[in-house]
């Protein structure tokens, strides 16, 4: 997979780009190009809690597991586990072979560069009806490694109206990414004003 190098504007969502934001305010942990989860604390993120979903990194030979913390009620519902408690559950495991080949390797990109990474997929509903797949990942870290990640899902329609119920469940339900990218043009700016927040190289 081949990811692009982005500045914060490639960020459609506003929610998104506040989330990225508050990210970029921090300062890195010691030894990372992370900041700590502890830190991490945006405004109105009470509001985007059924679009989030925490994971665990765990270092492992070969590639790091990815488990599940949290689940998005949201996100859930789009993979068809809505109701259903995953904590614990590898991602991998989760999305199922299929779609996880694709997935995968864009929150392996995140953990390697220790940096947001950001895709814009598509997908037909069961309905037919296209919709838009909105990805941001927020790498963080209590040392050298990245051990903790938050993703925000947003899902769209031109159509207005889809249905979110198992838009990614399924070994039909492969997303087609059109964009795939690692937000490394961005600089850090932990004293800049929170007004037109995004700040680029």
């Amino acid at each position: 997979m081949r990811f692009e190098s982005l500045d914060p504007s490639a960020i459609r969502s506003i929610r998104q780009l506040d989330l990225l934001n508050a990210w970029l305010r921090l300062p890195p942990a010691t030894g990372s190009s992370a900041p700590p989860a502890a830190s991490y604390a945006p405004d109105r993120i009470a509001e985007e809690r059924a679009d989030l979903v925490y994971y665990h990194v765990e270092a492992n030979p070969g590639a790091p597991r990815i488990l599940i913390a949290s689940d998005g009620s949201r996100v859930a519902a789009a993979y068809g586990t809505a109701g259903e408690s995953r904590h614990g559950q590898d991602l991998a495991d989760y999305l199922g072979a299929a779609v996880a080949a694709h997935v995968i390797p864009v929150y392996h990109e995140c953990i390697r560069r220790a940096r947001p990474v950001y895709t814009v997929a598509e997908i037909d509903d069961v309905h037919g009806r296209s919709v838009t797949f909105e990805r941001l990942l927020l790498p963080f870290s209590d040392g050298a490694d990245v051990n903790r990640i938050i993703a925000s899902v947003k899902a769209i329609s031109e159509d207005g109206r889809f249905e979110i119920r198992n838009l990614l469940h399924g070994p039909d339900r492969s997303p087609v990414f059109r964009l795939m990218g690692v937000i490394d043009r961005a600089k850090r700016s932990p004293s800049a004003p929170r007004d037109g927040d995004i700040v680029a190289d």
